[in-house]
């Protein structure tokens, strides 16, 4: 069995996620201060190779059945975004597991870099676990502005956010500052127009949403409206079917579901990995 394989199921096999709309002018929900001042402007760029180094990201060189399965991956994913039979907007994917440490962040991670490859497209890397924070870790952005920062502070612009990287077309977007509220933000009328101008800034735009465990935490659950494409990460031997049904069912709509099969027998469980928990840089 492939360590990456793709199980694309559609509620209904034409189906088509609505294009996002944006609200009137002067619904922009108030000003919230702030539990913390935003981190410092994300103008130096990040070294989105170091994740390469703690085990987030597979070698090109040495791990080429990893590319070449993270390749196959994307391809419904350009399909979905671009093909024929998208409708308006369809470019926000979100990524996301059952449960702590199936390896979401680098299934996210490494198809963002997968997708760059893509001319004339460009990602955008965006991670959403406020809990965990891996991406954000793993990258040493903790001191940068993020998504959290702009969600609760309408003084903080989205291109505050963005920070970019030594590879070409891929920026980045850190969690920001840790809250409590995050689930509540992540609800908010704000958080769905930065997602929608991330969207719609660019046409040849990917965004990868990298968020928390949808059983563990009720922040992926409000993530769920923003997205037009959901990858569920499958940890080998240890989700449940029981669980993944539970997931199936929580969804609304007709948007595309991938599932991807991770930490198989001789695959990713020997290299990457570990519990969602604990440890500093483990790919949760």
């Amino acid at each position: 069995m492939n360590i990456i394989e793709k199980a694309i199921s559609l509620r209904d096999a034409s189906g088509r996620t609505e294009p996002a709309r944006h609200d009137p002018a002067g619904r922009r929900r108030k000003t919230r201060s702030p539990g913390s001042a935003p981190g410092t402007l994300n103008k130096e760029p990040a070294h989105f190779g170091r994740l390469r180094e703690i085990g987030m990201l597979p070698d090109p060189e040495t791990d080429q059945q990893l590319i070449e399965q993270l390749r196959h991956l994307k391809r419904p994913i350009l399909h979905n975004s671009f093909g024929p039979l998208a409708e308006g907007v369809a470019n926000v994917v979100m990524v996301t597991s059952a449960r702590p440490g199936a390896g979401k962040s680098f299934v996210s991670s490494g198809l963002a870099f997968t997708l760059t490859r893509e001319r004339e497209l460009s990602v955008v890397l965006v991670d959403l676990d406020n809990i965990k924070a891996t991406l954000t870790r793993g990258l040493e952005l903790r001191d940068r502005t993020g998504f959290f920062d702009a969600a609760d502070d309408e003084s903080v612009p989205l291109e505050s956010t963005l920070i970019d990287t030594e590879i070409p077309g891929l920026r980045i977007v850190p969690t920001g500052r840790q809250t409590q509220d995050s689930a509540e933000l992540l609800n908010s009328e704000r958080a769905k127009q930065l997602i929608r101008r991330l969207s719609d800034d660019d046409p040849g735009r990917i965004i990868i949403l990298d968020t928390p465990p949808l059983l563990s935490t009720p922040d992926a659950h409000a993530i769920l409206d923003l997205a037009h494409q959901i990858i569920i990460v499958v940890e080998a031997g240890v989700t449940k079917q029981s669980e993944l049904k539970q997931i199936v069912e929580s969804l609304r709509g007709n948007k595309p579901v991938g599932l991807v099969l991770n930490k198989s027998v001789g695959g990713l469980s020997s290299m990457y990995g570990g519990d969602y928990y604990a440890g500093p840089y483990e790919a949760s």
